[in-house]
């Protein structure tokens, strides 16, 4: 299923994703993105509630990515993980899998795995940023941005 979406440059959606833009958001893909097996890609209602997926980033497997989400360089969120923003910006060689979970304004770069059932959540206006490179797994929970050399 493909409503409301934008998909240019050699980007592609198979199998049995599903991209759900809407009358207020549409959904982008380009630039090499794919979304395929039984992911969902999805706008919010809310203003800028547009994913973005391009630069060769990838949604697969049950995954779910919704509203201001954007997937730059190198990205894979798969597995049963949900990524709802936001925003939401996840870059240069990011791994999100499991059944992870990432909401609210957060920013998460440079060589990131989040696997299990870890979660990265933002609350009340602040923003999480997390940087690799580092391994996020098992049961762990991020609400805030880590000092330096905690994490």
């Amino acid at each position: 299923v493909i409503r409301y979406a934008f998909i240019e440059h050699r980007a592609e959606v198979f199998d049995f994703a599903s991209i759900e833009g809407n009358e207020e958001n549409n959904v982008w893909l380009c630039d090499c993105a794919k979304v395929y097996g039984h992911a969902q890609v999805k706008a919010g209602i809310e203003e800028d509630a547009i994913p973005t997926i391009h630069y060769s980033s990838q949604v697969a497997e049950y995954a779910i990515v919704e509203g201001n989400c954007v997937l730059k360089h190198h990205v894979l969120v798969g597995g049963n993980a949900v990524v709802r923003g936001g925003p939401i910006l996840l870059d240069e060689h990011v791994v999100i899998q499991g059944e992870s979970r990432i909401t609210g304004a957060v920013i998460i770069e440079n060589h990131v795995e989040l696997t299990d059932h870890a979660v990265v959540e933002a609350f009340d206006g602040d923003t999480v940023h997390v940087r690799g490179p580092k391994v996020i797994n098992g049961e762990e929970r991020i609400t805030r941005t880590p000092l330096a050399g905690l994490l």
